[in-house]
């Protein structure tokens, strides 16, 4: 049997190559929300579509689908996967405004239908700030208030014996 060839290298790759935005050297979580994967870095500033938050408030993201992190030890980074997320790591966020997109002009018709429609649409957008990105144990408790005092009494009652 024969190797297999690989194709000769595109010279204009190779010349693109140094302006070409690479991630090899960032620390990033790739993160599921709004229905969207993104892919964020520690500090870095995002506009996304609409999130219910106040401005100021703080939020945790925590459907983390992959983590690629510099080990301390070695100094190599390490990518961790999710199956499908991963356990104890979270993402804080900032809300820092919510704003609206540029206006996109919307037209229909019909052909000779006699029917045509125009209308200008503005999305709702977020703009954030990432805090840190925390990978903890999946037992550590979580900090500040609960969500949901109403669950917690709930199984209070049905753990208590009933007379």
């Amino acid at each position: 049997t024969m190797a297999i060839a690989e194709p000769p290298e595109d010279i204009m790759s190779s010349k693109m190559r140094k302006f070409t935005p690479s991630a090899e050297h960032l620390s990033y979580a790739i993160v599921e929300y709004n229905k969207r994967q993104n892919m964020l870095v520690e500090g870095g500033m995002y506009e996304t579509i609409f999130m219910r938050a106040l401005p100021g408030a703080k939020v945790r993201l925590n459907r983390v689908l992959l983590l690629k992190r510099r080990d301390r030890e070695s100094k190599d980074f390490k990518v961790t996967i999710g199956q499908p997320f991963i356990d104890g790591c979270y993402l804080e966020i900032t809300i820092l405004e919510h704003l609206k997109s540029e206006e996109r002009e919307i037209y229909r018709h019909r052909a000779r239908q006699h029917y045509q429609r125009r209308w200008i649409y503005q999305r709702r957008l977020t703009r954030f700030r990432v805090d840190k990105i925390v990978w903890d144990s999946p037992d550590a408790p979580v900090e500040g208030i609960r969500p949901f005092p109403i669950h917690s009494e709930l199984q209070r009652r049905l753990s208590e014996p009933r007379p």
